[in-house]
């Protein structure tokens, strides 16, 4: 009895499969239809999710950014030594064992040889300055108000302040970290003193 049902079913489907009937129009159309339905939500989603994936790669990446910023600036500020300021506080110029004399002016660095410095140098090289191109960020000095700013020192403390601002032309991206730095390396005349 098991044999005969088996092979009646067996039959069913291949007498379906060898009829002669196909798929009406109208059922080709419907699927067709949800086909592209289907597609539609599909591709629709895909690009908003691309657009999220940019947006929080841009944010990452300008984090990182703002994050090595800070380390090279804080790095050229700890071993600064030969510090001038005018009498608001704020830094004119300083001697870097690295560059040699920076000069700071409205939050722009440059080295003797009047080369702006991007504010990011390590060792000598600029290292952020082609990323922040390709990225589209721009790192800048920036005071409380979001006005562009010079660090400021205090001589009693030797302590330096400054914030550094990571931002987009779009507005998107705006992110500022404000450091304390105590400097290490006393100016000349400060470490004779001591000694006779």
């Amino acid at each position: 009895m098991i044999r005969k049902m088996k092979n009646k079913k067996a039959y069913a489907v291949s007498d379906k499969l060898q009829s002669e009937r196909g798929f009406t129009l109208a059922e080709l159309l419907a699927t067709i239809a949800i086909m592209a339905i289907v597609m539609g939500v599909v591709a629709g989603g895909a690009s908003s999710l691309i657009k999220v994936y940019k947006s929080i790669r841009l944010r990452a990446d300008a984090q990182t950014l703002l994050s090595t910023s800070v380390m090279a600036v804080s790095d050229e500020m700890y071993t600064a030594h030969d510090i001038v300021t005018d009498s608001t506080g704020k830094v004119t110029t300083f001697v870097s064992d690295d560059i040699g004399t920076v000069t700071i002016s409205q939050g722009s660095f440059t080295d003797a040889d009047g080369q702006t410095l991007n504010c990011i140098m390590i060792n000598g090289n600029n290292v952020v300055a082609s990323k922040t191109q390709v990225l589209g960020l721009n790192v800048e000095f920036k005071d409380d108000a979001g006005n562009q700013a010079t660090p400021t020192y205090d001589e009693t403390s030797k302590v330096f302040t400054f914030s550094v601002n990571v931002n987009d032309s779009t507005g998107t991206i705006d992110e500022t970290q404000t450091v304390k730095i105590h400097a290490i390396t006393d100016t000349p005349e400060e470490s004779t003193e001591g000694t006779t």
